[in-house]
């Protein structure tokens, strides 16, 4: 498989992936969706904390490291199989 077609397969894995997102961020935002939303009506407000976690950062990391895992199962999934034997 060429470099072009494991591309476009990536492309297609990473717009599948971000469309329901975007779709369902613009139905949040629009004015008719928010009116019937049961949480304008509430307010939340967060708790105190004690004590302060420790664990933070690095996930910019982790989105690259799994979007390069993504690419190279797409590359080595669709790679390979050119040699098909035929009685």
């Amino acid at each position: 498989m060429s470099i072009r077609k494991a591309a476009m397969a990536a492309l297609i894995a990473g717009s599948m992936v971000a469309v329901p997102t975007i779709a369902q961020a613009q139905a949040a935002s629009q004015t008719a969706v928010s009116k019937l939303s049961v949480r304008s009506a509430q307010v939340r407000s967060g708790a105190v904390v004690a004590k302060k976690n420790d664990l933070g950062g690095g996930s910019l990391i982790i989105a690259l490291l799994a979007a390069a895992a993504v690419v190279g199962g797409i590359v080595i999934a669709a790679g390979g199989g050119n040699n098909a034997t035929s009685p």
